[in-house]
């Protein structure tokens, strides 16, 4: 990135927790990520918000979150649903999650991991952290921490209190050979102002390419790209800032 430089704290590197996809029916695509060669995990279920997800990890520790919930609400675009959650005075977390339920299928966001919540508001990152859980299909409950930022354009965090392996398989031997998540672009609205949040957050400078920021997250390549042809206008307009492509 091009600007002036920043000494920063010497604080662990964060690295991709998972990807979340909103999928129709887990069951069904859960079936179909197996044809594809996936092993694919049921996870269980959040019965906070009505939803219910399976799992594919990797070998590098990430995992793709396959989520559905019970019951779908009407399609709203996701900018001014989250915004009208928070207006009525839910929690960033709760604004987050629900505010995807009934859009389209597909990408719709993403989670690092984070050992320190407070290390991270340090770096002034407005974190709104909240205790969150699940239940196991074998009864075992997760429980871990989320910290969300106050929009969309960053990921949410997570930081286990239970430990991560009870969270996250290790069927990560998949028949078709895939390891890792290699890449995910991220559109964005500023690209300028998501640019430096990232930095911020990430604690490191960006490349920039044409019209491109580019961070390196552990092994992982995240592509900022601004809402420049109509396919990634109506993404914007209809999922907020959010994971559009993803590369293994």
């Amino acid at each position: 990135m091009v600007g002036v430089k920043q000494e920063f704290v010497t604080i662990a590197s964060m690295k991709l927790d998972h990807v979340v996809i909103l999928v129709d029916d887990l069951e069904t695509s859960s079936a179909e990520y197996r044809q594809r060669g996936f092993n694919v995990i049921l996870g269980g279920e959040h019965k906070a918000f009505g939803s219910q997800n399976a799992l594919i990890p990797f070998a590098d520790g990430s995992y793709l979150e396959l989520v559905t919930f019970r019951q779908t609400f009407p399609y709203k675009p996701r900018p001014f649903e989250y915004a009208r959650r928070l207006a009525a005075g839910e929690s960033r977390l709760s604004a987050r999650w629900l505010s995807m339920n009934g859009l389209p299928t597909g990408l719709i966001d993403f989670a690092l991991i984070s050992t320190n919540m407070e290390s991270v508001r340090q770096r002034g990152i407005d974190i709104a952290e909240l205790t969150m859980g699940r239940a196991r299909p074998d009864g075992v409950e997760l429980k871990w921490k989320m910290g969300h930022p106050p929009s969309l354009d960053l990921p949410f965090l997570i930081e286990d209190i239970t430990p991560r392996d009870w969270r996250v398989p290790d069927e990560t031997n998949h028949p078709n050979g895939e390891t890792r998540i290699s890449q995910l672009t991220i559109v964005v609205a500023d690209l300028a102002q998501c640019t430096e949040n990232y930095r911020q957050l990430l604690q490191r400078d960006g490349v920039q390419k044409s019209q491109t920021s580019h961070f390196m997250c552990g092994e992982t390549e995240i592509i900022l790209t601004p809402p420049n042809t109509p396919r990634l206008q109506q993404h914007l307009a209809e999922r907020g800032a959010s994971v559009y492509t993803l590369v293994l």
